[in-house]
């Protein structure tokens, strides 16, 4: 590596580290800043105003990743099928045999929210700003900058189990329910070769479905 590519990749992993201070700090630490009653408000601007951020700085990727799959539209569609199939079958499976599955916190105030005073605010936090913002940082921001399979491995690890925390706080049931949808994530992610495109697809696609299946049972 020479000095101006390692200058570059410096730049590159300071971006990557102030972007998931951001991230943080907008989607976490300004709802604690404003309390209780405008933290859902916050939390939706926060990560709103994360999104936009993320696609800035990350623009080229994102763009050169949309260009990419102008060859590859039928594959993508067929992973994000398979991988929603995957996870039906994984939860179907989980809700016989683990007690109290698909109960986490964070799944509960999705309905609550979704079915709340804000519901578009939170259908459209939930189905396009969220899986932005989340791609972003979780794929992109923590593993896009990896140079080799040792550091790639070391930062899906650390990419993953904290996604599932932030989600589920490693409660038994919650951790069943996420730990596929991030599997799936991190794994079109790697399969279309670092794509960031290809996994915030992926995520709006599975998001929407879960924010469709709450409205549905909701008006039922």
């Amino acid at each position: 590596m020479t000095s101006d590519q390692k200058l570059s990749f410096n730049r590159q992993v300071i971006v990557r580290v102030l972007y998931i201070i951001a991230y943080f700090f907008l989607v976490t630490g300004l709802p604690m800043i404003v309390g209780d009653d405008w933290g859902e408000l916050a939390v939706y601007i926060g990560t709103g105003v994360a999104a936009v951020l993320g696609l800035f700085l990350f623009r080229d990727r994102v763009i050169a990743g949309l260009k990419s799959l102008k060859e590859k539209r039928l594959k993508l569609v067929l992973s994000v099928i398979g991988f929603i199939v995957f996870q039906a079958v994984v939860v179907a499976i989980a809700t016989k045999v683990v007690p109290g599955f698909g109960d986490s916190a964070n799944q509960s105030a999705a309905k609550d929210a979704i079915n709340g005073s804000l519901m578009v605010a939170t259908i459209l936090t939930l189905a396009v700003f969220a899986p932005i913002a989340e791609e972003l940082v979780f794929r992109e921001a923590m593993m896009g900058w990896a140079p080799g399979k040792v550091s790639l491995t070391i930062a899906t690890l650390v990419s993953g189990l904290l996604f599932v925390y932030l989600h589920a706080s490693f409660t038994l049931t919650g951790f069943i329910y996420y730990l596929p949808g991030t599997a799936s994530l991190i794994a079109i992610y790697l399969l279309f070769k670092r794509n960031i495109a290809a996994s915030m697809i992926a995520h709006i696609a599975f998001n929407s479905l879960s924010a469709i299946g709450v409205v549905t049972a909701g008006m039922g």
